[in-house]
């Protein structure tokens, strides 16, 4: 399948969060998982997803970083997108890649509820979400300073990195 480089690199990059780059937390969680028109990443901390065709019956996972680093090496726009048993093969030009399918658990999605409808949160959601992530005491002895949980209800929002609570 034909596919413009850049289109296929935007959705690499939005869904880029949830691939591991040090230690895998779970089976795929350092993939690009291909699946029903859209492209997941997921690990212990979040899950994105992006449209992305690369055909109706593709199901597969593939190596996060190893693909985005040949993505953004090659020299043209226009890449060929295919897939074996065992392999998604890029070609552009006369370059070609081959990436090993890695195999996954297809439960996780079911965990995350991927499917159902999503709803428009606008653009006071994102506002708002950012000023979630306070500035945490520098005091802590936990030296993760981060959001742990939101709590979203109505026009209310509410952070906590487990010890402290942001309203």
């Amino acid at each position: 399948m034909n596919v413009e480089r850049s289109e296929f690199l935007f959705a690499l990059k939005k869904c880029s969060p949830g691939v591991d780059m040090g230690k895998v937390v779970f089976d795929a969680s350092d993939c690009f998982v291909f699946k029903d028109k859209r492209v997941y990443s997921y690990n212990d901390k979040i899950s994105v997803s992006s449209e992305l065709d690369l055909g109706d019956n593709v199901k597969c996972a593939v190596k996060g970083k190893e693909l985005v680093n040949i993505l953004t090496k090659l020299p043209s726009e226009n890449i060929d997108v295919s897939f074996t048993k065992k392999s998604m093969c890029i070609k552009c030009g006369d370059i070609e890649a081959s990436f090993n399918l890695i195999a996954w658990n297809d439960g996780v999605f079911e965990k995350l509820n991927i499917g159902e409808e999503w709803l428009n949160l606008g653009d006071k959601f994102i506002q708002s979400l950012g000023l979630c992530n306070i500035k945490y005491s520098n005091t802590m002895s936990d030296k993760r300073k981060e959001v742990s949980g939101v709590y979203v209800y109505g026009d209310s929002m509410i952070s906590s990195d487990g010890k402290q609570i942001n309203i």
